[in-house]
């Protein structure tokens, strides 16, 4: 797949992991169910990641924020990927995990993640910075909520959409559709706009294909 031509490493690997697998399931982790380890029945059973809803990450994420409350810091997030779809759009109704930028008091966040990791049983990923590597420093981002402690920010509708567009997976439709709906993105010339904005080169035909199949 061609790389966008902005200096960033196109964000396909990554969005794998942010919930481009069909209705709800996010990984292949999340494929997982009632301890079926998907293989013969000799290995080890991996453990089921369960989704968070809307509700769920508010509380996570509340609960994260109170741990950093009480160390005197506030720390901030920038979301990106399924959790921006869960929480900003009501696209679906979970995700295994919240994939974000730790932008501020990064260190303070990785110690307190664990913690609320252990009071609700969630994997020790639930809250994750993989995603950074694919999010521009100058990425435009607008306020999700905040809470005590923590400020939740998430990328522009826009700027997911580029990124989606890169991530090159047809799965990334039903994602696409939706934030073009929110954009009120009209047909693929509006769309290219979109992707091109961020995107120092042109659009590999991938891209133009994913976008042109929007409108059909």
């Amino acid at each position: 797949m061609q790389r966008p031509q902005n200096g960033l490493r196109p964000p396909g690997a990554i969005m794998e992991r942010l919930a481009v697998t069909p209705e709800g399931d996010e990984s292949a982790a999340a494929l997982l169910h009632d301890g079926d380890d998907g293989g013969d029945g000799d290995g080890p059973v991996r453990p089921v990641r369960r989704e968070m809803n809307d509700a769920e990450m508010r509380r996570n994420l509340r609960e994260l924020g109170e741990r950093l409350a009480s160390r005197g810091l506030t720390g901030q997030i920038v979301l990106a990927g399924g959790a921006v779809m869960v929480m900003a759009l009501e696209a679906r109704g979970g995700s295994s995990d919240i994939d974000a930028v730790f932008e501020r008091e990064a260190e303070a966040i990785r110690q307190a993640i664990p913690e609320v990791a252990d009071a609700h049983g969630l994997p020790p990923i639930w809250l994750n910075d993989h995603v950074s590597t694919y999010v521009a420093p100058d990425a435009p981002t607008v306020e999700l909520f905040e809470v005590p402690g923590l400020r939740v920010r998430m990328v522009r509708l826009d700027y997911l959409f580029y990124m989606k567009a890169w991530a090159g997976d047809p799965v990334d439709q039903r994602d696409l559709r939706a934030i073009a709906k929110a954009l009120a993105v009209k047909d693929e010339h509006e769309a290219y706009d979109i992707v091109r904005r961020y995107s120092a080169g042109e659009l590999s035909r991938e891209v133009q294909i994913l976008l042109e199949s929007l409108f059909e």
